[in-house]
């Protein structure tokens, strides 16, 4: 049996040998490629078919997109304290009604924040309409022009102070130096200009009588001591000096001033050291 194998596989092979010889087709195998030349090669294709990043996100982008605003933009957050200080200020020096709209125009305050709302809501001297509108509300709010203004000073002849009478309307200060400087009110100073007390110039509103008796009394008082101790009875019973509203400055004058001395490098030289040597 061993022996007929072997002759069938040199009887194929011989054949083989034949086929090659007459023509017929060889099959070549191809080189193998290198593993890091294979690998570069893939990479190579991997980058020309991924897309570029930047530009995909570019074209993504609508081409009607608008640009960002200046409110889109973060800005560091203001507290509800200073956009609500902000609002009432805007709101007393226009002097008449804002819608919210107008307020953020005029005060660049967003008026869409809850917490901002309820501050205003609760706020005495701001007023909301049914329409939604807002409006300032003075302490004297029936005080809107010059008119009222004197009205309201001739009907309190004990008085009114600046601080309530600032924030009636905005033209209210000019209004009230014209009225002084016309001496039809007279305005007592302190050292606080809010405490300033406005009073009317009317002699025929001013109906004080002091009985005999009072004067009488005040004539009679007197005080036997130094000055020193008048003020402190004074003090004790409750009256104290008025402070100047001013501090007195002294005016400077300016002296010439006198040109520094030179130094002058002289010295008194004698001749003592040469005594001895009988040249002197």
């Amino acid at each position: 049996m061993s022996g007929h194998t072997n002759l069938e596989a040199t009887i194929f092979t011989h054949l083989a040998e034949l086929q090659g010889k007459n023509g017929g087709p060889e099959v070549k195998k191809k080189p193998a490629r290198s593993r890091a030349k294979k690998d570069s090669s893939k990479a190579a294709a991997q980058k020309r078919a991924a897309p570029d990043t930047a530009a995909s996100l570019l074209s993504s982008r609508p081409k009607n997109d608008p640009p960002r605003t200046q409110a889109q933009k973060r800005v560091p957050e203001v507290p509800v304290s200073k956009r609500l200080k902000d609002v009432v200020q805007c709101l007393r020096q226009h002097g008449g009604l804002m819608s919210a709209a107008e307020i953020t125009a005029k005060c660049q305050v967003e008026m869409d924040d809850p917490g901002l709302l309820e501050k205003l809501r609760a706020n005495e001297r701001v007023e909301q309409l049914q329409d939604g509108r807002y409006l300032y509300k003075p302490k004297l709010d029936h005080v809107r022009d010059k008119e009222q203004l004197i009205n309201h000073v001739r009907g309190n002849p004990s008085g009114t102070k600046w601080g309530d009478l600032s924030d009636a309307y905005p033209e209210v200060a000019r209004d009230l130096e014209e009225l002084r400087q016309g001496r039809r009110v007279f305005v007592y100073r302190s050292l606080d200009k809010d405490n300033d007390v406005v009073y009317p110039n009317d002699p025929k509103l001013l109906h004080v009588v002091v009985s005999e008796e009072v004067q009488a009394l005040f004539r009679e008082s007197k005080f036997e001591g130094t000055e020193e101790e008048l003020e402190g009875a004074l003090k004790k019973a409750g009256l104290v000096r008025a402070k100047r509203r001013g501090v007195f400055e002294r005016q400077q004058v300016e002296r010439p001033r006198k040109a520094p001395r030179k130094r002058s490098f002289r010295k008194h030289i004698t001749n003592t050291h040469m005594a001895d040597t009988g040249i002197v």
